[in-house]
């Protein structure tokens, strides 16, 4: 690159000399000028590299109202060329920051070596304000709030994101703590997520919370920077997104150059303005200062012989000097030539040089590597994908999240229009680069659907900005990108377990009410039993019939509690190994399906309602079989993984679990249809023309009672795979009673009273015919208040069966706190439709529990365990 220079020099002949040194040298002159206002029009058309300025101009404005004109108007930096002038002109011409001077007479390798410094600085004042423009657009632009504090706790900056988020000022948040402005209290749905409330707010906003330290080279830590991810919106369906930022960049500021003159012994005999305040001397303090004090001891003789070196006039020699001086550090570069005296006798007896304090840009290049490092960090951690370009589309930079959407590429030679499809959220694919940057920019945080070259697509928030570099003219285009993939999984998670809730509730109500039926009819079937005894057989095999599609219509209503809130598994460790080998073999009887079963090296047992579970190995068994047409090959594993690899997906998890059993059903079946794949275990979904669709419905609710996961994989024509995850554990598991099938086998009540309260009058006539015929004393109730009331009138003495669920009446435990004011010695046994005991039981009282439906000789069996023992078992 030829620089361009424009000469302005009152004296012809000295312009004329500089102008062909210049060209000499190779530089392209753009014009010579005697006055500063020529000058001026010819700036008004066009621009150059450098203009060297005569200080003291005999025509129009002096050099030094010039140059200063041309610091605030156009920018392009000034060397000076001067004689040695007086003080107050030096001092005048140095509030200009001048970007070097030329001391007449000069010869080629000074003017080169001005020359190319001043160049060297307006380059590198150009690239730094580039840079910092740069990252300042990507940290104002980041969506997610930052706040930087230094290695006090102190903010010391915060980004417009952080402010709209708390709505707070930048000004009221800095110099202050994160815990003198926010309260921080877990949401415990996350490690990293907290609620932050402002302290003079009442609204509390669920974030998530990402902190690092900022540390330098040596390992010393400089601060913090905290990112603040809104999860407002996301936290209602159980999810965090997180947004990314990046901090901007300081302003560095530059010295002007220092002028000194020394003797031959080194003793300084002129300095400018610019090193005796850099010093801390005063303008007459510093003459006669030795110039070799400032340097270093260690330096000092390194520094005598470059002097000793130079012999001739037009010999300069370049060297860096880095001191402290009342705890400050300067780095000053210096040029030196050697001045002979008039007689022109070899001996040096007079040196000068130019020196430029370059401490700020070395500082500000090594800040610059630490904010570069800083910056990797972020872009590093943060969950946003980050995509530069330039503005014909070409990639330029990629963050790590950047490169997992947009794969493999070679960095400033790939096209991003080319390896990315992008479609809008109503189908609109956009294949031009120019119309995808106006297209989204007009549409800032608008949903997009993008595939990558691996044909792997993402649904994404987009956000375009374009950033402008002016000093080579063009534009970059910044892409911030938000996967909302696991957003909208959780959404639709979120939306089914809301369906599963509704439909639990009415299973519920069903199954309760069926079971209070079947009590009634098992036990007038368990009555007439009892009056015919062993005399009719013909009616004995008919009763018993009948009890047994009484036991099948209890299973069926198991079912349905299995699908409701009300049907928690009982839970027992077991290992479920025989319970798969014979359902699978019991399921595929008939048919020439294949299996097998890979069992674990370890014995492993699970806290399973095993019963339940064998109706979910029902259900995905007899699916496959009638997929597979009845050939192929079913295959069950059963593996043991850590916590870490699966916890976060479970609906429910249970706490402190640290391994879970993965059960893998993989059948070769024809798979399944994508669009109906998503909604697979939705009630009434079904992938048979006959099915009812709740077989998937009760196996996902059986396995999240389980605190459980079930997931499933499938692909046309290649299969489809369920994968179930259940927590290992151990259980605490209760001693079972023991129940006799023989009739007329149980003791008298001699007349022992018991009280019946519930709202069926079957069930009520079945157990007072019961209790009466084994000379019990009863009395039955279908309203609470009528028992209460009797109770305050006759407390009962032995016994009490109550049910638990009475619609439009007082709760239980109120029943019972009532009954046991009046009677603490009574003992009671309640029965319920439901299998789950989600009520509070009075402790040191005698309680039981009986599930419904029951036969008679349950009842009579549990009747003679209570009275008998001195506790309650539940």
């Amino acid at each position: 690159m030829v620089y361009k220079i424009a000469i302005v020099e009152d004296e012809a002949i000295v312009a004329h000399s500089i102008e062909q040194k210049l060209l000499k040298l190779g530089y392209e002159v753009s014009g010579v000028f005697h006055k500063a206002e020529d000058l001026f029009v010819f700036l008004e058309q066009k621009s150059v590299d450098l203009i060297l300025m005569d200080i003291l101009l005999q025509n129009g404005i002096s050099g030094i109202e010039a140059a200063e004109q041309i610091l605030h108007r156009y920018h392009i930096p000034v060397i000076y060329l001067t004689a040695f002038s007086d003080d107050a002109t030096l001092q005048k011409a140095a509030r200009t920051e001048p970007y070097g001077y030329l001391i007449k007479p000069f010869n080629d390798r000074e003017l080169k070596a001005t020359v190319e410094m001043a160049l060297y600085k307006a380059g590198a004042t150009k690239e730094l304000v580039y840079r910092e423009a740069r990252w300042k657009a990507v940290f104002v632009h980041m969506r997610e709030g930052m706040v930087v504090t230094d290695n006090r706790g102190q903010i010391i900056s915060v980004n417009p994101a952080m402010e709209s988020l708390v709505n707070l000022p930048a000004a009221a948040m800095e110099n202050k703590s994160l815990d003198e402005l926010f309260i921080f209290s877990p949401t415990g749905t996350g490690e990293r997520t907290f609620y932050l409330q402002v302290k003079s707010e009442n609204i509390r906003i669920p974030v998530h919370w990402i902190s690092s330290l900022i540390s330098d080279d040596l390992g010393q830590t400089l601060g913090s920077v905290h990112i603040f991810h809104d999860i407002r919106d996301q936290f209602a369906y159980e999810n965090a997104l997180i947004e990314s930022e990046e901090r901007y960049r300081r302003l560095v500021e530059y010295q002007t150059d220092w002028i000194v003159r020394l003797d031959e012994s080194g003793s300084i005999r002129y300095a400018n303005h610019a090193m005796a305040d850099a010093l801390g001397w005063e303008k007459e303090q510093i003459i006669n200062q030795n110039f070799f004090d400032i340097v270093p001891s260690m330096d000092r003789e390194n520094w005598r012989k470059l002097f000793d070196s130079l012999t001739e006039p037009s010999e300069v020699k370049s060297v860096l000097l880095d001191y402290e001086k009342n705890g400050r550090r300067y780095v000053i570069e210096w040029c030196f030539r050697c001045v002979h005296p008039t007689n022109r006798t070899k001996t040096c007896k007079e040196y000068q040089g130019v020196g430029r304090d370059i401490t700020l840009l070395r500082e500000t290049e090594e800040a610059l590597r630490e904010e570069d490092e800083f910056l990797k960090r972020i872009l590093t951690t943060i969950d946003e994908a980050v995509v530069i370009t330039d503005e014909k589309g070409r990639i330029e930079f990629t963050n790590p999240r950047g490169r997992e959407i947009v794969g493999t590429i070679e960095e400033k030679k790939t096209y991003l229009i080319d390896i990315l499809s992008f479609t809008t959220q109503f189908g609109e694919e956009v294949k031009d680069f120019e119309k995808l940057c106006h297209k989204a920019s007009s549409l800032p945080a608008a949903v997009w659907v993008i595939t990558n070259q691996y044909n792997r697509r993402y649904e994404v928030m987009l956000d375009i900005s374009s950033l402008r570099r002016e000093d080579k003219g063009k534009t970059e285009w910044l892409f911030l990108m938000t996967d909302l993939t696991l957003f909208n999984k959780l959404q639709q998670e979120f939306y089914r377990i809301q369906r599963f809730e509704a439909m639990e509730v009415l299973a519920g109500g069903i199954a309760h009410d069926f079971n209070n039926i079947l009590t009634v009819i098992m036990g007038n079937i368990s009555l007439l039993r009892l009056q015919l005894g062993e005399n009719n057989n013909t009616l004995t095999g008919y009763l018993q019939e009948a009890e047994e599609a009484c036991e099948r219509a209890k299973k069926l209503t198991s079912q349905m509690l299995s699908f409701s809130h009300g049907g928690s598994p009982m839970l027992k460790q077991e290992n479920i190994l025989k319970m798969l080998e014979d359902t699978v073999r019991f399921m595929l009887q008939g048919s020439s399906i294949t299996w097998k079963i890979n069992q674990l090296t370890e014995n492993v047992t699970i806290p399973v309602d095993i019963t339940q579970l064998g109706q979910v190995i029902q259900n995905l068994v007899l699916n496959a079989r009638e997929a597979m047409d009845n050939s192929g090959e079913i295959v069950i594993s059963l593996e043991k993984i850590e916590a870490s690899h699966i916890q976060q997906r479970i609906p429910e998890p249970l706490p402190n679990i640290t391994h879970y059993l993965r059960i893998t059903i993989q059948d070769t079946g024809p798979g399944i249809d994508p669009e109906i794949l998503p909604r697979i275990f939705d009630p009434y979904v079904s992938t048979k023309s006959r099915g009812s669709g709740l077989g998937l419905a009760i196996v996902y609710t059986i396995i999240r009672r389980h605190h459980g996961l079930i997931e499933v994989a499938s692909e046309p024509g290649k299969g489809t795979t369920f994968f179930i995850y259940l927590p290992l554990y151990q259980v605490e598991e209760e001693p079972s009673s023991k129940e006799t099938d023989q009739l007329n086998t149980f003791p008298s009540g001699n007349g022992k009273r018991i009280w019946i309260l519930d709202d069926e009058v079957g069930i009520v006539k079945v157990l007072e015919k019961t209790l009466r015929q084994q000379n019990y004393e009863v009395k039955s109730f279908q309203k609470a208040s009528d028992f209460l009331a009797r109770i305050e009138e006759i407390a009962p003495q032995d016994l009490v069966i109550m049910d638990i669920t009475i619609p439009g009446d007082i709760s239980v435990e109120k029943r019972l706190e009532k009954l046991f004011q009046t009677s603490p010695k009574t003992k009671v046994i309640l029965i319920s439709g439901y299998t789950q005991k989600n009520f509070h039981i009075p402790e040191g009282q005698a309680i039981a529990y009986l599930t419904k439906p029951f036969s008679v000789q349950q009842i009579l069996q549990k009747i003679d365990e209570v009275l008998t023992e001195n506790s309650s078992s539940a």
